[in-house]
């Protein structure tokens, strides 16, 4: 009885001191808990926002581009013909297809402008019905002619058609009278909101410069009666400078309806607004809960290890959810291994029999990794690879991020996701899983939306965008710009049919003269740009264009013996030492065009 009591007091004793350090270690734990929960919710919220407004930021700079290289095409049209309007009205009808095919995604959107004293009348809105409407008192163009030059974005207004909330960028053209427009309804800009996903942790939207909210996602939950009615909304923006007055950090804390929220906010492109709204209560809510579920899981591990210490159930208990673990990571991967990173050695989770032929009886880890790289990786991807698995910084790494991952080109399965997951201090799982299908996808979707569909040749934009990438990164070459002599004279005496055909011939013209990785787009019509890297001198660059004049002289059309196809070409450098734009070398090809078209046959302009 003596020994029972004992016993008892002893297990009492014990019972209570351990109780006792477990709290002392909880409310050090929940401190260091609740700095580090803060600490992640603004690092969060800061990531959130900032990649929204990139994405917001990315569609106005490139909005930008597309009006200014628009705006460029039309003063070409403009000057070199007198009765432009048939040409121009066509160039306005191709950009609007450019834009909503490649650039505009979801946004519906037209170009359109007053050119001298011409309004094109190329949408259903027809000017001639409406005589009320002055497209030289619109917003659009008297904000563009004011800023003299300077792309302008107007609205967000309701459009004068379609009733509806619409966002026009324009452009003062260098006659200082005509002015090129792009409309599009911003009713459609969400979509780069739902790139972000959808949470019940914070909400988003953008405001422009006039205080409007352009785009939202799920601000209702805050803002019961809008963003712009709301008390805190008007607390922070300043109807004077058409600003909001923040801290340093660009992050506030206020409370509203019970809730605590931090405000993230970042400056755009024409003075707007990206803002993202994290709820503080949810956020810490799901985080309280699972260190909740980590004290309850504690608590039972503790006092299964205290009464069944004497039959070393922790061992059994650790090996039993250590294989229902490694079950699951089965089931989600195609191969996976788990790696002491301490000892150099891994242990086969799931395995493939087209490696592990290759692996053998190899026991180290750094070993198994040089024979898959020499027999399952493909040369683009072996140095990727390799620095990707180095075993002496994998510790490092995985300790800034508890998983990793890289995409490899592999010989036998294709493209491949490789993952590093941190288990503990010293060991982690290597996994891996296909994404060929998703990668082929990707690129199908990619050459689509880079293509020009008549010519496979790089459309306007895309064509674009890779020649500023050359210039952005100093690859010096020559830039040709060309397009076809009397090309109108074609379709009226052959038919559109014949104009194709020639547009399409011309363009294998190209193929068969320039390399593969030349740049090679058309810019719409009859007009082409080749842009040849390495090109700096004019003996080299003659070369080059004679080859293709050859090829050029050897167009044949079929049914048409007689057609004959010539062209006009104006070339300009970008040399090694010298600073020089997109633009410019536009404009001076174009002028050497302009020179060309006095010489009768194939002829090139320097300049």
């Amino acid at each position: 009885m003596r020994k029972g009591k004992s016993f008892s007091r002893y297990f009492f004793v014990t019972l209570c001191s351990s109780l006792l350090v477990f709290l002392l270690d909880g409310f050090y734990i929940f401190y260091r808990f609740n700095h580090f929960s803060q600490s992640k919710l603004f690092k969060l919220g800061t990531h959130i926002n900032s990649e929204l407004g990139t994405n917001v930021d990315n569609l106005l700079n490139h909005l930008v581009d597309f009006v200014e290289f628009t705006g460029l095409g039309t003063e070409r049209i403009m000057k070199e013909n007198a009765d432009y309007k048939d040409v121009l009205d066509k160039y306005l009808l191709d950009s609007t297809a450019v834009f909503n095919h490649i650039l505009g995604k979801n946004l519906d959107g037209e170009v359109y402008g007053v050119f001298e004293d011409y309004y094109p009348e190329l949408y259903d809105f027809k000017i001639s019905e409406n005589p009320e409407y002055k497209p030289k008192e619109r917003e659009w163009y008297l904000k563009a002619k004011n800023a003299d030059g300077k792309v302008v974005i107007c609205g967000p207004y309701i459009d004068y058609e379609t009733k509806e909330m619409q966002l026009t960028i324009s452009k003062l053209l260098s006659d200082k009278t005509s002015v090129i427009a792009l409309d599009f309804a911003i009713g459609e800009m969400d979509v780069f909101l739902d790139m972000l996903g959808s949470s019940t942790e914070y909400s988003t939207f953008v405001i422009t410069d006039q205080g409007v909210v352009v785009a939202a996602k799920d601000v209702q939950k805050v803002f019961k009666d809008g963003v712009t009615n709301s008390s805190i909304f008007k607390k922070y923006y300043d109807k004077n400078t058409n600003r909001l007055i923040l801290n340093k950090e660009k992050i506030e804390k206020f409370r509203l309806n019970g809730n605590v929220y931090f405000m993230f906010a970042k400056e755009i492109s024409f003075d707007w607004y990206a803002i993202t709204i994290y709820d503080s209560h949810s956020f810490y809510r799901e985080l309280i809960q699972v260190y909740i579920s980590c004290i309850i899981a504690f608590t039972f591990i503790f006092g299964l290890i205290f009464f069944f210490a004497r039959l070393n159930e922790k061992k059994r208990i650790s090996i039993d959810v250590t294989e229902k673990r490694f079950s699951a990571l089965a089931d989600l991967f195609l191969i996976s291994y788990i790696i002491n990173i301490k000892e150099n050695t891994f242990t086969p989770v799931k395995t493939d029999p087209r490696i592990t032929r290759f692996i053998g009886s190899i026991t180290r880890y750094s070993d198994a990794i040089h024979e898959v790289c020499e027999h399952y990786i493909e040369g683009s991807s072996v140095a990727q690879f390799m620095n990707f698995t180095e075993l002496r910084t994998l510790k490092d790494r995985t300790k800034k991020a508890r998983i990793i991952s890289e995409e490899i080109l592999a010989k036998v399965i294709g493209w491949c996701k490789v993952w590093i997951i941190r288990l503990d201090e010293d060991s982690c799982i290597f996994a891996v899983d296909s994404i060929d299908k998703e990668k082929n996808r990707e690129h199908t979707l990619l050459k689509l939306s880079e293509s020009d569909l008549m010519t496979g040749l790089l459309n306007h934009v895309s064509g674009l965008l890779k020649i500023k990438d050359m210039i952005e990164n100093k690859k010096y070459g020559m830039f040709c710009l060309f397009d076809i002599d009397q090309f109108k004279r074609f379709n009226d005496m052959y038919g559109h049919v014949i104009g194709d055909e020639v547009i399409i011939s011309l363009a294998g013209a190209m193929r068969e003269s320039f390399r593969d990785d030349d740049i090679m787009m058309r810019l719409g019509g009859d007009e082409f740009v080749v842009y040849i890297q390495g090109i700096q001198g004019r003996t080299q660059a003659e070369k080059k264009i004679r080859k293709f004049f050859e090829n050029v002289e050897n167009i044949k059309i079929a049914g048409q013996p007689e057609l004959k196809v010539n062209i006009s070409m104006g070339v300009s450098f970008y040399k090694e030492g010298s600073e020089i734009s997109y633009e410019k070398l536009y404009r001076l090809a174009d002028s050497g065009t302009y020179q060309s078209k006095k010489i009768p046959g194939n002829s090139f302009t320097f300049v």
